[in-house]
């Protein structure tokens, strides 16, 4: 009789912990557009603001609005 293995295999499809992504870097036709019309003085505040968009914060509350989606009620409790 052959012996079972109940050993858990890797997991290979799940996804891994979040980190702090920056939007703006990654996204090389956008920062190719900004500098070549003259934003170079922007790109510092730009990145700040991809990575705040990018932060596991934000995609936190990306999953929680796909989970609560918005719910049409046409009466309130006045009518």
């Amino acid at each position: 009789m052959t012996q079972v293995s109940f050993a858990t295999p890797e997991v290979l499809n799940s996804r891994r912990r979040f980190a702090i992504v920056d939007l703006f870097a990654i996204d090389r036709p956008l920062a190719d557009a900004v500098a070549a019309n003259g934003g170079t003085s922007a790109q510092q505040e730009l990145s700040e603001f991809g990575q705040h968009w990018g932060s596991a914060a934000m995609a936190e509350r990306g999953r929680l609005a796909n989970e609560n989606t918005p719910k049409l009620r046409t009466f309130d409790a006045r009518g």
